[in-house]
């Protein structure tokens, strides 16, 4: 039995080394191809040879003209757009039926930057207000409530220098400066850069015919505006009805000695010389005004003062004799609540405009 078994085997092995090696199917056999292949198509990681590629396992990506590149992401893309332009539009709209464009800002840059595109954009006026974030508070529409229509370049962490330079740089010297002394003997900050650079921009530019690029849109500017003045009140239109500043000029040398200036204060004193060439070249009159500060503005400011008015033969307007006659609120130790801002707005507009029309103070105006 054994024996036979073992025969059996010996002669199929026998067979099976005769066989040639073949791939071809058996007669009337069909071999199917593998799962998620055509027929006659390798399959997944054998080329056309038969041969395994190393990269078989990575299906190449697919492109037709059905399918072009970037068409997807476009795609993705015009919603993503559609979205964003109603809810920007919506905004605007906003901004301009039920709440209004900032005034005030959080952040010292985006405050100078409302004034200068404000002053900028706008067209010319007959009065510039230079100087730092204290007369910053003194707001345009604040004049415009007394017919003095100003351009409104009072920079926070800025003298007046800045602000008259931007102006010569637009040729938009004004008939009449109002420059500001309170801290026109402080070096410019690093906040001046940024403003300039702001100015030197496209996206400056762009803004001009696009408020809503502007930074009184700014979302956060207008907030804070709009709890600022929930918080301050806005005080009255008629405010400042009555009140007179000091006003005069500086007929005699004041014998001003630049040795009781700091390095600091002396760097300040010369570029607000060299800005004020800038406004009497140009052919306009100069007013300087010392606004109330709680004692910010000390001797050496009004030592500086008097000698620009004899040096330039201009009045000073000081704003501090208010003080006297009322009381002024402040939101810390320099800047003036929106209230006392408007008053102190109003008081400086009729003063302007009493010069301008011909010094009525006894100054002998502008």
């Amino acid at each position: 039995m054994s024996s036979s078994i073992s025969s059996s085997s010996a002669a199929r092995s026998e067979r099976v080394a005769a066989e040639p090696e073949s791939n071809e199917p058996a007669p009337g056999k069909t071999t199917d191809p593998p799962q998620g292949h055509r027929a006659g198509t390798p399959a997944r990681g054998v080329d056309a040879s038969g041969d395994r590629s190393r990269q078989g396992d990575q299906a190449p990506d697919r492109v037709g003209p059905s399918d072009p590149v970037g068409l997807r992401s476009a795609r993705r893309f015009v919603p993503v757009l559609v979205v964003f332009l109603v809810l920007f539009g919506g905004y605007q709209l906003l901004l301009r039926t039920v709440l209004s464009p900032a005034v005030y800002s959080e952040n010292p840059a985006q405050s100078s930057l409302i004034n200068v595109q404000g002053a900028l954009y706008a067209d010319q006026r007959d009065v510039a207000i230079v100087g730092s974030s204290i007369s910053a508070r003194f707001l345009s529409g604040f004049f415009d409530e007394r017919g003095v229509p100003v351009t409104g370049l009072a920079l926070d962490a800025q003298g007046p220098a800045l602000g008259i330079d931007l102006l010569a740089d637009a040729e938009r010297i004004p008939a009449t400066v109002a420059v500001e002394i309170n801290r026109a003997l402080y070096s410019s900050s690093d906040n001046e850069q940024t403003i300039l650079d702001t100015v030197d921009s496209t996206g400056f530019d762009l803004a001009r015919p696009l408020p809503g690029l502007r930074a009184e849109s700014r979302p956060s500017s207008v907030l804070y505006t709009e709890l600022k003045q929930r918080r301050d009140g806005t005080g009255s239109a008629d405010a400042g009805d009555g009140l007179t500043p000091l006003v005069y000029t500086v007929d005699l040398d004041p014998g001003f000695d630049p040795a009781m200036l700091t390095e600091e204060q002396r760097e300040g004193s010369a570029r607000v010389r060299e800005a004020l060439d800038q406004v009497r070249a140009a052919g306009a009159c100069i007013v300087f005004y010392i606004a109330p500060d709680q004692g910010f503005a000390g001797p050496a400011e009004q030592a500086f003062v008097e000698d620009l008015s004899f040096t330039y033969g201009s009045p000073v307007v000081d704003l501090r004799e208010l003080e006297r006659q009322t009381t002024l609120g402040y939101t810390d130790h320099i800047h003036l609540d929106i209230p006392s801002a408007r008053l102190v707005s109003h008081v400086l507009a009729d003063t302007l405009s009493a010069l301008g029309d011909g010094g009525s103070t006894g100054t002998g105006g502008c």
